[in-house]
Order: structure tokens, then C-alpha cells, then sequence
């Protein structure tokens, strides 16, 4: 994961302190953490994830680090549970091409980020071609 570049990824967003970041799908918080040490103790990460497991361990991690400032939520298929104008950025690395119902899942997404709010989609594989997403869509190590 490491090769993934994460420190970089989180640099090049640009956050301010006192931000608000939903890092959509977030697995066990490999971003999460960043994320909420980026914005700092006055700003937010709402840390979505559809499975439980998931969820359970990201936890475990974010007590662990001693974050306060992470929010969990239990996503569906069809709602990301994220208040409408409530976030500055909306964070999907290795999401987009899982998602079941992307249209949906980004029209949320839309309303929930504030007027000045960005979309970030990171993906990895550039190098597997059965990611199914447009290779100018991905990214390897060499393209970082």
C-alpha cells in the first residue's frame, strides 16, 4: 500500500485544517487516518464503508491512532448516508469501479458536497486490465 503513495495522494488534495472529507469506502482507513490528521482536530472525516467487518476494523484503527475527529457510517448499494451541503471533499480511491450503481452513488455524493466542494477519484491498476474503468482513468506507480 505504501507503493500506493498515500502521503502524496493526501498532499496533493490540498486540505485545509477544519475541513470536511468523506472518503468514501473507506476499508479499514488506510485514507481515513491521513485524512483526519490532515484537517485536524476542528475538522472531520465521515468515513463510509458498506460492510460491517470493514467498519469494525476501521474502528479499531482510529481508537488505536487516537483520532476524535472520524465519523463511521454504514453505507448501502443505494445510499451513502452523507448529509446534503455537509462536506469539502469527497474522497473514492480504488471505489468508482466497484460501485454498483454509480449514478446514484454520485448524484449523492453531489449533493452532499457544499458549493466549492470536489470529487477525487483515485485509481490504482493501471496495470490490470480487468479493472473494468478507462485506462486513462487509472494510474500505476510509474504514472504517479
Amino acid at each position: 500500500m505504501e507503493s500506493e503513495q498515500p502521503d502524496r495522494v493526501v498532499e496533493a488534495l490540498s486540505l485545509s485544517p477544519g475541513s470536511t472529507v468523506a472518503d468514501i469506502g473507506a476499508g479499514i482507513g488506510f485514507f481515513t487516518l491521513r485524512l483526519a490528521r490532515r484537517v485536524g482536530p476542528t475538522g472531520r472525516v465521515i468515513a463510509t464503508d458498506l460492510q460491517p467487518a470493514m467498519l469494525a476494523r476501521l474502528q479499531a484503527n482510529v481508537a488505536q491512532a487516537a483520532l476524535g475527529n472520524v465519523v463511521l457510517v454504514q453505507a448501502t448499494e443505494t445510499d451513502e448516508k452523507l448529509p446534503d451541503n455537509s462536506i469539502d471533499l469527497a474522497l473514492m480511491v480504488d471505489v468508482y469501479h466497484e460501485l454498483s450503481r454509480p449514478r446514484e452513488t454520485l448524484a449523492q455524493v453531489r449533493r452532499a458536497l457544499r458549493p466549492s466542494g470536489r470529487l477525487t477519484l483515485v485509481e490504482y491498476r493501471g496495470e490490470d486490465p480487468s479493472v473494468p474503468i478507462k485506462a486513462e482513468h487509472k494510474m500505476t506507480l510509474a504514472s504517479g
